[in-house]
């Protein structure tokens, strides 16, 4: 469309947007850039109130950080955002400076965590940290159910199970630890109510999915621990003392506390573009986004399809992501859904994922997915696929 009016002799208009910015500034001049996304918005919609349909440029310098999702609309039609030099969207806040610690009986570095904020996922230095896990490797398994729930039906999930003596204990901070169970073809994720010893009970805040049962031995599902302090002891892994509202971390030999810089995901998503039409998003990188399932879902039936894109298109036709790439985020990276067609997804590198690659949701049509990489998903949610296709043709 650019192109088209180019030829026509219609010049794009002009936006900038830049880490260094100033959210006064008319953001149309490339020395006058505004700061945040938000911003971007409103210059976006003035700008279409004086011309509806005419072309749209947008330049991205720097980092841009966001803490919730950033809603596009219609007015974002016949536009191009486009990134300068290593350009980025994040959805996570950037920590202060860590001192020296010792935690589990362990050296540790210590952080403090902004007020209001459980952190579920950290970063630092462009890797992702392991959260604390039991077992170290492996898994434990169920030892059973309750109630007679053995002989009940595959679509019935369990509020209780009975565990081996050892794996787990009453905790201290038992209400922030987590079962993440595997079972069938989908994964459960399980905060935990209360633990017996003495019955060697496990009761969960809400029931798994479907029955907790490995199908392919007919013993009750495997499982692992996360979360819990006693599993402070590995390097590489981090811990949240909620009490204390502190990250410890275990760092790994030859890691400099001074060159640590830890970031916490926080945004459930980065952008939610919602009926655009022609809308070109190129040569940037987004990063950094933090979904949990609703109190009352411990998982999904198929392919945690639950869980959003990074950047979802809802109702937006012919919208192009091209040579972008999108790691580090902890819910699929791309969503077309509500009848958008002839969206394009082109040489965009998905890696690091929450969840999966692409979602094509119920009643879209002629997506694309050209050239692109998908690796290393399921980081969060374990069922989650490279490509989702859901009742949609012409793909």
């Amino acid at each position: 469309m650019v192109l088209c009016a180019v030829a026509l002799g219609v010049a794009s208009i002009r936006l900038f947007l830049s880490e260094d910015g100033d959210d006064r500034s008319p953001g149309k001049s490339s020395r006058k850039p505004v700061r945040s996304l938000a911003t971007l918005v409103d210059r976006v919609k003035e700008i279409r109130r004086e011309n509806p349909e005419g072309p749209i440029e947008i330049q991205v310098r720097g980092t841009i950080r966001t803490s919730a999702p950033v809603a596009l609309g219609p007015e974002f039609r016949h536009v191009r955002i486009f990134g300068q030099g290593k350009a980025a969207i994040s959805g996570g806040i950037p920590l202060g400076a860590a001192r020296q610690g010792a935690f589990n009986g362990h050296p540790c570095w210590d952080i403090d965590v902004p007020s209001g904020i459980t952190p579920h996922q950290l970063f630092a230095n462009g890797q992702r940290l392991d959260r604390t896990r039991l077992p170290d490797t492996g898994f434990y398994q169920f030892a059973g159910y309750l109630n007679g729930e053995e002989k009940s039906d595959w679509m019935t999930g369990q509020s209780s199970m009975t565990f081996q003596p050892g794996d787990l204990d009453n905790w201290p901070d038992l209400a922030d630890v987590e079962i993440v169970a595997h079972h069938l073809w989908i994964t459960s994720i399980l905060p935990i109510r209360s633990v017996n010893l003495q019955t060697h009970t496990v009761e969960f805040t809400r029931p798994s999915v479907f029955k907790l049962n490995d199908d392919y031995t007919g013993k009750a599902a495997v499982y692992a621990v996360y979360g819990a302090a006693v599993g402070f002891r590995k390097p590489g892994q981090w811990y949240f003392e909620r009490a204390k509202g502190v990250i410890h971390y275990f760092p790994q030999p030859g890691e400099k506390i001074s060159e640590w810089k830890p970031i916490i995901p926080i945004a459930t998503q980065l952008l939610v573009v919602n009926g655009a039409k022609d809308l070109t998003i190129e040569n940037l990188r987004f990063e950094h986004t933090d979904w949990q399932y609703p109190a009352n879902q411990s998982g999904d039936p198929q392919a945690a399809t639950s869980v959003p894109g990074a950047i979802t298109f809802d109702s937006c036709d012919d919208c192009v992501v091209r040579k972008c790439s999108i790691t580090g985020v902890g819910t699929y990276a791309l969503e077309v859904t509500k009848a958008g067609k002839n969206n394009r997804f082109d040489h965009v590198t998905m890696n690091d994922l929450g969840g999966g690659g692409v979602k094509i949701g119920h009643d879209t049509a002629a997506t694309t997915v050209q050239d692109c990489t998908i690796d290393h998903g399921g980081r969060l949610f374990a069922p989650a696929i490279g490509i989702w296709i859901g009742n949609s043709g012409h793909n």
